[in-house]
């Protein structure tokens, strides 16, 4: 039988709260006016440009990094949405929100949020529908008349050239938060039109990127022969690794071999790891204790796990 027991200490799950906590505010920057989607022309050979295109936010007055970014589309409407591809611009970063998505399916008046913490993407083929989503760059589908038209989801100018940052807001963590975000949006095959008509939200997080590694969870599932070790952080900044250490009787002993490698090391995004440590034996009692190495040789102590083997 599986047993998970003793987890991260009440004082370490505060303290890691409070670091991520420490100055973070997140500030909507709206532009409500409404974009029109206009048709490609037929003949389709380049894509047909929305109006406004493109759509602009400015963002001053922020004096703190960008820890976070989500864009929302307001009232989507389109008669096939799969022609329809959507590029925001930060004044650093080209991100690509939406690309041949929705299939042929009708939209009408959808609200989209694009979070990269959402858990899905965008349908490819299915009908679309309200809700928040990762941004999403499917594979241009094989449209009959226009499949070669825009397979690589470029946008005529005054847009950015590619090649683009991708489909990740998180490429705009730890950038300066000030200056115009423009919204650029294209039609790729002709005979449809559509519509966003409440505009687009940018909405800033700010604050001080944490300082010290922020640890979410500590847990120990006990076998007869095994130790099954799961932790969770919150954030990595500095960070080279960490240690499991064992204590059982007098006994203390670092059970990984070799440093267990970071893998967001030096950034504010979150990470899961695992560790089996499997010398230990059945019907005893054992205390794990999570070390964080930091890249400047510092340790310190993350967490605490207690297990009791079954035998």
């Amino acid at each position: 039988m599986i047993r998970p027991v003793a987890l991260l200490s009440s004082a370490t799950a505060i303290g890691a709260a409070l670091v991520l906590a420490a100055g973070a505010q997140a500030s909507p920057h709206p532009n409500p006016a409404a974009i029109t989607i206009n048709d490609c022309a037929n003949p389709c050979t380049t894509p047909g440009t929305a109006t406004p295109y493109p759509s602009p936010i400015p963002v001053a007055g922020e004096t703190n990094l960008i820890t976070k970014a989500t864009v929302t589309l307001t009232g989507f409407t389109h008669t096939s949405p799969d022609e329809v591809d959507v590029l925001f611009a930060s004044p650093t970063r080209t991100i690509i929100l939406m690309s041949d998505a929705g299939g042929s399916n009708g939209a009408t008046a959808l609200n989209f949020t694009f979070d990269q913490t959402a858990a899905n993407f965008l349908p490819d083929n299915t009908a679309l529908s309200s809700g928040t989503f990762k941004p999403t760059n499917n594979p241009p589908s094989p449209l009959t008349v226009c499949a070669a038209v825009d397979p690589s989801e470029t946008f005529p100018a005054p847009a950015p050239a590619p090649p683009y940052s991708g489909s990740n807001l998180n490429a705009l963590v730890k950038e300066a938060p000030n200056g115009t975000y423009n919204l650029y949006v294209v039609d790729d095959c002709f005979g449809d039109t559509g519509s966003i008509s409440g505009g687009w939200t940018v909405t800033l997080t700010t604050g001080n990127p944490p300082t010290a590694v922020a640890l979410r969870s500590f847990v120990g599932y006990a076998h007869p022969h095994s130790v099954d070790l799961r932790w969770h952080t919150a954030s990595e900044p500095g960070l080279l690794g960490f240690n499991v250490v064992r204590f059982a009787g007098n006994r203390t002993v670092q059970v990984n071999r070799a440093l267990i490698r970071a893998k967001a090391a030096g950034s504010i995004a979150d990470a899961a790891y695992r560790f089996v440590d499997r010398s230990v034996s059945p019907g005893n009692q054992y205390l794990y204790r999570l070390q964080a190495v930091r890249v400047d040789g510092s340790k310190s102590w993350l967490g605490t796990a207690g297990v009791r083997t079954a035998g």
